[in-house]
This record gives structure tokens, sequence and C-alpha cells, in this order.
């Protein structure tokens, strides 16, 4: 895990299937949303939004900025359905969806 943004971090996984990552994107969004931040005196909540790419997409270029290219549409897209949600696919309309229930874009 690492900064990669103004308020972006990148986690890449290694050896670990789609339920694994989300797995532990969903206990890493629990712990943001549990916490209550004081700023001067202000309290303040976060959300936790996150978009996942993984070389098991067939239509994926397999290159690190191609995955990254598509992990940040996903965010934007989390970010778009009311945030504090994670989106692993992007759906295309009339074929199956690769990630669990929950983690899909919705249109």
């Amino acid at each position: 895990m690492g900064r990669y943004g103004g308020e972006e971090f990148i986690v890449v996984t290694m050896n670990t299937d789609i339920r694994q990552t989300l797995n532990m994107l969903e206990r890493l969004r629990d712990i943001v949303k549990g916490r209550i931040f004081d700023f001067n005196g202000v309290q303040i909540r976060l959300t936790f939004s996150a978009g996942v790419a993984n070389t098991h997409e067939p239509e994926l270029e397999m290159t690190v900025e191609a995955l990254i290219r598509k992990a940040d549409q996903r965010l934007y897209l989390a970010k778009q359905q009311g945030r504090d949600r994670i989106v692993c696919e992007s759906p295309t309309p009339g074929t199956p969806s690769s990630c669990p229930e929950g983690h899909q874009a919705t249109f």
C-alpha cells in the first residue's frame, strides 16, 4: 500500500483472488468508517471508496498502466454512486459478472 496521489492510495496484492482482495478492502473500509478524527476540535468522519482491477479480466491489457487506469475508472464510479463503496467491475450489458454481489457498478 502506498500513497498514489492527493487523497488516493494504491494497493497491490499478490497471489490473491478477487474475493480475498475485496475482503481485505472491506476490512479497511470498516476501519476507516468506524473512526472519528478530531481536527481542531471538529469531529470528522471519512468514507472509503475503491476501484479494483485484476489480472484475470480477459478484456484488460495486462500492463501496470492499464490496471491502474481501470481501477481509477472504477474508483470514480464508486464515488459517483454515493461513495463509501468498492467497485470491482464495470459491467457490460448482457455479460455475467465476475464480481461478488454488491461490488458491481450500477447504471
